[in-house]
């Protein structure tokens, strides 16, 4: 009898070592992820830098004689990460949806944000 108690038993498992290191190191990568995730955007940090600048670019620009009516790109990068834009309001959509007329960095998605002002030099939006 006590040999078929024995028989019904299952063999413990022994869990390896290496189990153990890569569950640990999936647990401080996932950590490491998160933690880095919940950094602030370097990028998004400059907005309140960017919006100003483009606007004082603007109306240099405007003194100078440009003329904004193709609603042209007028920094490609203002402040790292951000593009400066000039923009119709209302919005004309053949003119600034062209992408010859949209800063190229941002069309390349090399700058991730923009700054837009209209053609009197008032800002618009960012994002």
């Amino acid at each position: 009898m006590e040999e078929d108690l024995n028989l019904n038993k299952k063999p413990k498992r022994k869990v390896s070592t290496s189990t153990y290191v890569v569950v640990a190191i999936l647990i401080i990568l996932a950590g490491a992820y998160s933690y880095y995730m919940s950094l602030p955007d370097e990028f998004a940090k400059n907005k309140d830098v960017a919006i100003p600048l483009c606007v004082d670019l603007c109306i240099k620009e405007q003194s100078k004689g440009t003329i904004f009516a193709d609603g042209p790109c007028i920094s490609e990068e203002i402040t790292p990460g951000w593009v400066c834009d000039v923009v119709h309001i209302p919005r004309v959509s053949l003119i600034d949806n062209k992408e010859q007329n949209q800063c190229q960095s941002y069309v390349n998605k090399k700058a991730k944000h923009f700054v837009e002002v209209n053609t009197e030099c008032g800002f618009v939006r960012a994002k």
